[in-house]
């Protein structure tokens, strides 16, 4: 099940030049029982809306349909997720290797075997597994650091965006520019 993020107290008028005028609708899901990561879904246009009437008068279903999303918002959500997918994949290997790993070191023990020994197992394996998986670990945290400063860099370029079109700096059809 999702659950709402909880934003700063809203306030229901409109404000034409503030930042939260438009209500986020970022949904949160429970960890993933391998990656122990949340599932994120960034905006509920994501997710199909529930029809509100059964009479048919427009072949599709505008409802359906959110507001024109821009190539840039489009190319900062189709980011996200795959910064997402990205750190997804990570950490669901890493972890699976690891309990696979902490398992077998384990299972080596006699069954009468004593906490302390299995203390002095575990401990070695840890020190083993920080130093194994040290270069991997390394370029991860730069592939991360890397593709979380491309997304900032086009969270600014689509707020700053946002903004110029809501003070009339920015026509509709001018937003809808490359985003690489």
């Amino acid at each position: 099940m999702f659950l709402p993020v909880r934003s700063l107290p809203q306030v229901h008028a409109v404000r034409f030049l503030h930042a939260t005028s438009r209500l986020a609708r970022t949904l949160i899901g429970p960890p993933d029982p391998i990656s122990n990561l949340r599932p994120v879904l960034y905006d509920a246009s994501d997710t199909p809306r529930p029809v509100k009437s059964t009479v048919v008068i427009h072949p599709y279903s505008l409802s359906e349909f959110a507001r024109p999303e821009s190539d840039l918002e489009y190319g900062w959500r189709w980011h996200r997720k795959q910064l997402d997918a990205f750190n997804h994949a990570f950490w669901t290997d890493a972890n699976t290797r690891f309990t696979s790993a902490r398992d077998d070191a384990l299972s080596s023990l006699p069954p009468n075997a004593t906490s302390k020994a299995r203390d002095a197992v575990l401990a070695d394996l840890y020190r083993r597994w920080v130093l194994q998986e040290a270069s991997r670990q390394a370029e991860y945290n730069r592939q991360f650091r890397r593709r979380t400063y491309e997304e900032i860099k086009l969270a600014m370029r689509v707020h700053w965006s946002r903004f110029t079109r809501r003070i009339g700096l920015q026509r509709a059809q001018e937003s809808n520019s490359d985003w690489h």
